[in-house]
């Protein structure tokens, strides 16, 4: 993507460069990075939603490979055109992929629709964010074979004006903002601290922007096809409802102005959704741009639209919340990491470089340059964001929780103090946790990961129990632990172990 924008910069026209290399770029990031995001943070996080495992495993995990093949022969095969023993190539590369998703969305299905506890408004959410998956992936299979057979560059051009602005719509705004919102819902007010939204507005805000993404489609091909005014209006009405929809959600959930939990997480899902109602908001305005420029259609206003909502708003969401589950999932306190500035900046700044100045590539060519360089500030951004994660993965600061796992068994219990290192010095109230309704508290994979990132306060927000009731309950147990240690019984030999443990894991 850097790449061709920077080619883009030099010739200094959109012309520069192959629809197909352009195609080939935004499959890659649309089914590589956040396909490949969901679909492993799914299998991960959400039979924790449910308190239960995930269903099928094995055929989860077979879905990598199926998957990954198909990204890379599909992605390959549009790059190489117009050789055209690809093109059975990339069919086949998207079949892959529609298996994949397929088997994805089923076993979402399977997982969620428990009954007990009962489907929640964030399950419905998910669950409309895998059909739109499954949905544009028949799509997108279908708009290949339509661009790559396509006979004359004229009709080429034609059947992309026409057929793949409904293609971004569906992995856009069905897929990956349902999927963000359904997954904020369940995720921001436990482990972040902000609002909740109630069930019933989360539901009709589901319907209004499953409504609005099928009338951005219906109104789109049908203002392509008919010079009926019934269908612009459509679009725009569609448009207008996605953003009234979308606001509502972001107010409730206060992701934007109440007070959140100190982490370094929280400054990357700010700055989405602000990217997120800034895109909408200059998706609404686009008939207004065309009135005032005078031109029919803007490539340049209409890129910029898009690459907020997919690098300032997607991307910086998969980054902030990578940025918090990865070091749960292995054990370690983002308390303890780097705050992770350098991408902030780097990744908003070039975002910020890109969709200004590529709106000012309709006044002036000036602008080409610096639009050209924003995507090697991304890019460096997400470059060393991506190692710093691939360090966690590798155990390289798991060291740093040896000295507060060492300290031994609190006074008393404390909503800022960590479950893991609660457990690990006072045995004891593993048992205290299991009665109160944390019954993943027993499995020590989990109290050695997930329970070592996360307070006695977030845990409690995350299960909505009542935190005062919990505290009492840890005090009494503390208070007969300390009474057992005084009346000459051995103390609990847990946080040695432990310590014991982190060492062996981090060598």
């Amino acid at each position: 993507g850097a790449y061709l924008l920077l080619k883009l910069a030099f010739e200094q026209s959109f012309a520069a460069v192959s629809p197909h290399d352009i195609n080939a770029h935004g499959h890659a990031q649309i089914f590589g990075w956040v396909g490949l995001f969901v679909m492993g943070f799914a299998y991960q996080a959400f039979p924790r939603f449910k308190h239960g495992a995930l269903r099928r495993p094995r055929l989860a995990l077979a879905t990598f490979p199926v998957y990954v093949t198909g990204l890379v022969l599909r992605t390959v095969s549009e790059a190489l055109h117009p050789t055209p023993a690809f093109l059975w190539t990339g069919l086949a590369g998207s079949a892959l992929e529609i298996a994949a998703v397929s088997v994805f969305a089923w076993i979402v299905a399977r997982t969620l629709l428990v009954p007990e506890p009962r489907p929640a408004s964030t399950d419905r959410y998910i669950l409309a964010a895998t059909s739109w998956f499954v949905v544009q992936a028949v799509y997108d299979a279908f708009l290949f074979a339509m661009t790559y057979t396509a006979p004359t560059t004229e009709e080429l051009v034609a059947r992309i004006a026409t057929f793949q602005v409904p293609l971004r719509d569906m992995q856009i705004h069905g897929f990956a903002l349902l999927m963000i919102l359904g997954v904020s819902q369940r995720y921001l007010p436990g482990m972040i601290g902000l609002g909740r939204v109630p069930d019933r507005l989360a539901d009709r805000a589901l319907w209004v922007i499953n409504l609005a993404v099928a009338g951005e489609i219906v109104g789109f091909l049908g203002r392509r096809a008919s010079s009926s005014l019934v269908f612009p209006l459509l679009l725009e009405a569609s448009v207008l409802a996605l953003g009234a929809a979308c606001a509502v959600l972001v107010w409730k959930l206060g992701v934007l102005h109440l007070p959140a939990e100190r982490d370094r997480s929280v400054k990357f899902l700010r700055a989405a959704y602000a990217w997120l109602l800034i895109s909408l908001v200059l998706l609404a305005l686009f008939p207004v741009y065309l009135s005032f420029t005078g031109v029919r259609f803007s490539h340049a206003y209409f890129g910029a639209t898009r690459h907020a909502i997919t690098v300032g708003f997607v991307s910086l969401m998969i980054v902030g919340v990578a940025s918090k589950v990865v070091p749960t999932l292995n054990g370690v306190p983002a308390s303890t990491l780097p705050g992770l500035w350098a991408p902030f900046v780097l990744i908003n700044a070039g975002c910020v470089m890109r969709v200004l100045f590529q709106i000012l590539t309709d006044a002036s060519e000036l602008a080409f340059p610096v639009a050209g360089v924003s995507g090697c500030l991304e890019v460096a951004g997400l470059c060393l964001w991506g190692i710093h994660i691939l360090r966690i993965m590798a155990g390289r600061y798991r060291v740093a929780v040896e000295t507060k796992a060492s300290c031994g068994a609190p006074e008393e219990a404390s909503p800022d103090h960590v479950v893991g290192w609660l457990t690990e010095a006072v045995p004891e109230t593993i048992e205290v946790f299991d009665r109160m309704g944390f019954t993943a508290i027993k499995n020590r994979l989990l109290r050695e990961t997930v329970a070592r990132s996360i307070t006695i306060r977030q845990a409690c927000k995350l299960k909505g129990i009542d935190e005062a009731k919990l505290i009492a309950a840890l005090n009494e147990a503390l208070e007969a632990s300390r009474k057992a240690r005084e009346a000459g019984r051995p103390a609990p030999e847990a946080p040695v172990e432990f310590v014991g443990r982190l060492s062996r894991a981090a060598r």
